[in-house]
Order: structure tokens, then C-alpha cells, then sequence
């Protein structure tokens, strides 16, 4: 177990790495977070109460067109952050191995990949955040969670959808 930190814009991150004994060196477990100004901003609770106006928006029938524009607009300047907060080298989160700052987001993304552009208001990730992502869908311990996961957010999104 080792413990790094690392000071970014938003703070401190504290990285506690530690290598379960049933598994893998390679797969690291990180637990980290930021102390400091604006910590929450990109935390994936953050992101994802910033879905929830579009989610409630997203039949056609009970669509407040300005409400879904506002939270758009705040899913973005928030990826921004996201994007800012990632390890510039990656290709994961946290570096060149997968750590559990890896496992709170992709959920999160998968329901903005579904949602936005249902809206109209597709997601635009920057390099990083783009980078990072297919880091994750080529990484079958990921992808074998993430992609029926998918599916299910594409059936609950529909239902909604329809009122």
C-alpha cells in the first residue's frame, strides 16, 4: 500500500493505492478525492444531480426547453472539469493504471451519452476525456459491466421518453 498526493487546480488529491490479494498487481485499487475550492464540481454526484432536470425532461409531453438548455450547459462546464482533473498522460484516470477514480464516472457518462442527445444536446468530450473513455471501452474488466449497463439506460431513457 502507498499513499501519493498530488496538487491540482481544484486542491489536493489523496491517492491510496493498494493491491487486493486476490487480485492482480496490475489492478490497482485508488481511493482518491479532492480537498480544496470547488471539490464537488467533479465528483460524479455532482455530474449526475446535474442530469436529473434532464432526465424529468425527457418526455416530450413535460419538456421545459430552458430547463434542459441550463442543465446541458452545466453537464458541460462540469465534463470541463472532469477533463481538466484527468491525468494528462492517462491513459486512466489517475495514470497509466486503472484505479477506482475510474470506476465512479462511466455510469454517469453512460446516461449523458444517452440522454444529451435525445435532447439535443449531444455531449462534446474534450482529448483527455475522449482518451480515457476508450482507454475504459478496450478494457474488457470494464466494458463487461459498462456495456449492459448501457442497454439498460437506453430502455429506461425510452420509457421515459414516452411518458
Amino acid at each position: 500500500m502507498s499513499v501519493e498526493t498530488r496538487s491540482g487546480r481544484a486542491g489536493k488529491f489523496s491517492f491510496l493505492r493498494t493491491a487486493p490479494p486476490d487480485l492482480p498487481p496490475s489492478w490497482t485499487c485508488t481511493v482518491t478525492w479532492t480537498v480544496g475550492p470547488g471539490s464537488a464540481a467533479s465528483s460524479p454526484r455532482s455530474i449526475a444531480t446535474a442530469t436529473g432536470s434532464p432526465c424529468r425532461a425527457s418526455a416530450p409531453s413535460t419538456r421545459d426547453a430552458a430547463v434542459v438548455a441550463a442543465r446541458a450547459e452545466e453537464i458541460a462546464r462540469k465534463l470541463k472539469r472532469l477533463e481538466s482533473e484527468l491525468d494528462p498522460a492517462g491513459p486512466y484516470a489517475a495514470g497509466a493504471l486503472p484505479t477506482l477514480a475510474d470506476c465512479g464516472f462511466p455510469s454517469t457518462l453512460a446516461i449523458i451519452d444517452a440522454l444529451l442527445p435525445m435532447l439535443g444536446h449531444p455531449m462534446t468530450p474534450g482529448p483527455r476525456l475522449t482518451r480515457w473513455r476508450a482507454t475504459l471501452a478496450d478494457d474488457p474488466r470494464f466494458e463487461s459491466v459498462m456495456k449492459p449497463y448501457r442497454a439498460e439506460v437506453s430502455t429506461w431513457l425510452e420509457a421515459k421518453r414516452r411518458g
